[in-house]
C-alpha cells in the first residue's frame, strides 16, 4: 500500500513538518513517559510529589491510549 501526501508549501508548513517528523513526536513522547516513570517508580518523593508526578504519568498514558498510539511497531 501507498500513500500519498500533498501540501500547499508554504501555507502548510505546519501541517507539513507534523506529517514528516510524526516518529520524532512520537519518540519524544516516549521519552517524557519514560522519564516520568523513572521519577514516579524510583525518586524518593513527598506524598504531595508522588501524587503530583501519578497524575501527571496517568494524563500521559490516557492521552497515548485515547489517541491510539503505538511506540513500536506491530
Amino acid at each position: 500500500m501507498k500513500a500519498n501526501l500533498e501540501f500547499n508549501l508554504p501555507e502548510d508548513e505546519y501541517k507539513f513538518n507534523c506529517a514528516v517528523n510524526g516518529d520524532k513526536y512520537l519518540a519524544a513522547l516516549e521519552c517524557i513517559r519514560s522519564e516520568v516513570r523513572t521519577i514516579y517508580k524510583y525518586s524518593e518523593l513527598s506524598e504531595t510529589e508522588f501524587e503530583l508526578v501519578e497524575r501527571i504519568y496517568s494524563m500521559i498514558i490516557h492521552y497515548i491510549n485515547e489517541y491510539n498510539l503505538k511506540f513500536t511497531p506491530d
